[in-house]
């Protein structure tokens, strides 16, 4: 054999290996789990040693293997070099520093037993948490509503609720913003007409309390109303056409391909907008907006052509520069026109 050369280191190795060994560890190897070496033979073999002065790929070295229920050590060759860590087979050192005198042996300390998380005791509402609501809102700066949600969970939430409602048909500017964040915060699912009626109110940042609202418990009934806001121009455009999309249960160009096709104009319109400014989705929805430049809705029309546009969707150029000759007093329909024309996004 081309090894004989190694015999004797390999003499050594395995005396060393069996002097070193634990037997009494040796039947709890594959009951751990987590046994490196191979199988897919008729037994099961895990490396305890490689044999020294070896170059070639395929080594020899000393395997554990199990046949059925009996295990055995055998000189077994393979190409890996994954072995089982020693403290899983040989004879723990402080074992030897024992016999010799060298150290006592010490009982594993005993697991404490962990005593039960005592719960905290509920906290007592504060007097001054008991106060009017109003005390808590009138005069401070904007969405510094800290205390007042404090108070305001303090107390019944149909209490609470109600003294805010009061407060918010009174007061003005900041506090009427403050007054509809605390309040917005104690809605649920079970206050719909109250979340549409918010919706409906004529102050911005108490719509927009409002949507954060219906986004979070995504309340459908409100999808009416979220859309009348999303097609429109104010500042709560943006926030209502990601609450209209959350509302569809879709994501992505999926969830435009809805509303595009939805009996509700305003629906229609919030997304056409909503893609005029977008940078992906338009080229998905490119069927469902070159139906719309067929509406009777001038506006919706003239939304859909500008997304078709902002989306480079050359192939709606003849139905956008009809369009544009239907409506030539339309300044942003013919500049949406033209950007198709040279295949450009809009200016």
């Amino acid at each position: 054999m081309h090894d004989e050369h190694l015999a004797p280191r390999w003499a050594a190795a395995l005396r060393r290996a069996l002097w070193d060994g634990a037997p009494w560890l040796l039947p709890r190897v594959f009951q751990e789990g987590d046994v490196p070496g191979y199988t897919g033979r008729r037994e099961e073999c895990t490396r305890l040693l490689l044999l020294p002065g070896q170059r070639n790929l395929c080594k020899a070295g000393l395997s554990l293997v199990r046949d059925s229920d009996r295990l055995s050590l055998q000189i077994d060759h393979s190409g890996t070099n994954t072995r089982l860590p020693e403290v899983r087979w040989r004879r723990p050192v402080e074992l030897d520093l024992h016999r010799l005198g060298l150290m006592e042996l010490l009982a594993p300390p005993r697991r404490a037993k962990k005593k039960p998380l005592a719960r905290a005791p509920r906290k007592k509402a504060r007097a001054a948490d008991l106060g009017p609501l109003a005390d808590a809102l009138r005069g401070r700066k904007l969405w510094s509503t800290a205390r007042a949600e404090r108070m305001a969970r303090a107390r019944p939430g149909a209490a609470a609720i109600e003294e805010l409602l009061q407060f918010l048909d009174q007061a003005q500017g900041d506090d009427q913003r403050n007054a509809a964040h605390v309040l917005c915060g104690l809605l649920d699912a079970n206050h719909g007409e109250l979340i549409v009626s918010l919706l409906r109110h004529r102050l911005e940042a108490v719509q927009w309390s409002a949507l954060g609202v219906v986004k979070r418990v995504r309340y459908a009934p409100a999808r009416a109303a979220v859309a009348r806001i999303a097609a429109g121009r104010g500042d709560n455009t943006s926030p209502a056409a990601i609450t209209l999309r959350a509302l569809t249960g879709k994501r992505g160009a999926a969830a435009h391909q809805e509303l595009l096709q939805s009996d509700d104009p305003n629906e229609r319109l919030a997304a056409c907008n909503d893609l005029i400014i977008a940078w992906v989705g338009g080229k998905k929805c490119a069927p469902q907006l070159r139906r719309l430049l067929k509406e009777e809705d001038e506006v919706i029309a003239v939304a859909a052509a500008r997304a078709l546009a902002q989306h480079t969707v050359s192939a709606a150029l003849a139905e956008v520069q009809a369009l544009a000759a239907r409506l030539p007093d339309n300044e942003e329909l013919q500049r949406a026109a033209d950007d198709l024309l040279n295949e450009r996004g809009p200016r």
